[in-house]
């Protein structure tokens, strides 16, 4: 095979293998709904009636949603301080400087956060979590994005029941002091928590196209491959926002504790 073709092959296999299992939860500031959703999913993915349905077609009012899968979780605050801030992964653009997951890029990204946080939370002896998607025309107040604001059509993160029963979050992008209960975590993003629809779906559901409830045994890696560019995002928005990433990256987070006044 000819240089040039093969180098063609690569670059068409590279584009195709990162964009495959990435549905971007970006919208538009002035962008509808159902024109970001209309870009970013396949037609067959809104119009069909599947025999099993994605996480977007499963899909429901707040109403209508059913929590009695998710699993209890007993250690909800050692289990948030872990998945917010253990530094365990990497990027080739800062060699040797190990990273947390991406929270301070919320402008996109979501459904990689969700992902690795969600085999970190196993990989550390915490069980299993599932995954909570959130639709609608959802916008959040940020000091972490240009503009002080970000908008999605999609939101997913992990999920679990508290000792109450209570369907709580995680979500550091949003909130990095603590876990939310649901109708609060979705008031971040829209007047009412019934403005959005929801599925609670398995814990390897990857992105809104991927089925509610298969396994996917190549989510995770999906997710660590997809993690490496969101964390050079994380970082060059930092600099846009002039702010300094190799410090709030590593110790200096803006959810750390402020040192004590020097007398």
């Amino acid at each position: 095979m000819p240089r040039q073709t093969r180098l063609a092959v690569v670059l068409w296999v590279c584009f195709f293998s990162s964009t495959l299992f990435a549905v971007s939860a970006k919208r538009g500031p002035d962008e509808t709904f159902e024109a970001a959703r209309d870009r970013n999913l396949p037609k067959q993915h809104i119009f069909t009636v599947p025999i099993n349905p994605t996480a977007y077609e499963a899909a429901v009012p707040l109403a209508d949603l059913d929590p009695a899968s998710l699993p209890t979780q007993y250690r909800a605050r050692e289990l948030f301080e872990q998945i917010r801030d253990s530094r365990y992964l990497a990027s080739p653009m800062q060699p040797g400087f190990a990273r947390r997951s991406s929270w301070l890029y919320p402008q996109d990204g979501c459904w990689v956060r969700a992902s690795v946080s969600r085999r970190l939370a196993q990989d550390k002896g915490f069980g299993e979590l599932k995954k909570l998607f959130i639709f609608g025309t959802l916008r959040v107040k940020t000091g972490n994005a240009p503009g002080g604001m970000v908008s999605w059509w999609y939101h997913v993160v992990p999920v679990y029941s508290d000792e109450l029963g209570q369907v709580t979050v995680i979500d550091p992008a949003i909130d990095p002091k603590g876990p939310l209960l649901l109708e609060k975590w979705a008031r971040t993003m829209v007047a009412s928590a019934d403005d959005a629809t929801y599925s609670i779906c398995s814990p390897s559901t990857y992105d809104p196209s991927s089925p509610c409830e298969e396994k996917d045994l190549d989510a995770d890696k999906h997710a660590v491959r997809d993690q490496v560019d969101f964390l050079n995002l994380e970082w060059d928005n930092l600099l846009d926002l002039g702010r300094l990433p190799r410090k709030e990256l590593a110790d200096s987070p803006p959810w750390a504790p402020s040192p004590p006044a020097k007398p």
